[in-house]
């Protein structure tokens, strides 16, 4: 496992990214209809195409982080429209999105997007709210793009943090088994696709056994390193 796997959302918390959406959407698309917006009714019906697609990538262990990427970029247009039209009533979906979008960017992606998102939705949303409602959602908007860029942060750092524990000895600092494996691996696949050269190097101390037995395996280990 390297640092891009462990980076990845976890399939089951995707899943339910996915169903929440779906079911907001879909509960906003039969109000629609209820009050005869079939406009705007049909509009959001569209827009949960994308995530059921998505969904089914999910499901059927085919996902990729552009594939969602895409996805959350096509509602994020859907709920600018809603702004253009609904006013704060759109806003309100800019909450919970702009918190995804730390999930599948980096935070320096995620802080432009989320940025651009939040300047089309307020700007959107002008055209039936007042400037006095729209500062007010602009300061809480704000806040939560702070917020999901530190959160963001400490988690990336726990992350890496952890990596470093489990693929590192913690006495002498060099990569361990684990860690070890996937370059393995990579080295193998790079001699059979384009025939590099490749080199292994085992070192077999004699005795070595003696040393950990009558000093203790902390001082075999930096002798070992020395």
């Amino acid at each position: 496992m390297d640092v891009d796997s462990v980076n990845k959302i976890p399939r089951n918390a995707s899943i339910v990214f996915h169903v929440s959406a779906i079911i907001t959407l879909s509960v906003f698309s039969l109000y629609r209809i209820g009050i005869g917006d079939y406009k705007h009714a049909g509009f959001f019906s569209l827009a949960i195409t994308p995530l059921l697609f998505s969904l089914l990538r999910e499901w059927q262990y085919k996902a990729n982080v552009l594939q969602k990427q895409i996805t959350l970029i096509m509602v994020s247009i859907a709920i600018c429209y809603s702004c253009l039209y609904l006013g704060y009533k759109g806003l309100i979906y800019l909450f919970p999105t702009i918190f995804i979008y730390f999930f599948l960017f980096n935070i320096k992606q995620a802080l432009l997007l989320s940025i651009l998102y939040a300047l089309f939705g307020l700007g959107f949303a002008l055209n039936i709210e007042s400037t006095p409602v729209i500062a007010r959602y602009s300061i809480a908007i704000i806040d939560c793009i702070v917020f999901g860029a530190l959160f963001s942060h400490i988690i990336n750092k726990q992350k890496n943090a952890l990596f470093y524990l489990a693929h590192t000895d913690e006495l002498t600092g060099i990569y361990n088994r684990k860690r070890l494996k996937p370059s393995l691996n990579n080295a193998i696949e790079s001699k059979i696709k384009h025939q590099t050269k490749t080199s292994l190097l085992l070192l077999d101390l004699d005795h070595f056994k003696q040393i950990n037995d009558t000093h203790g395996h902390i001082t075999g280990i930096v002798c070992y390193v020395r």
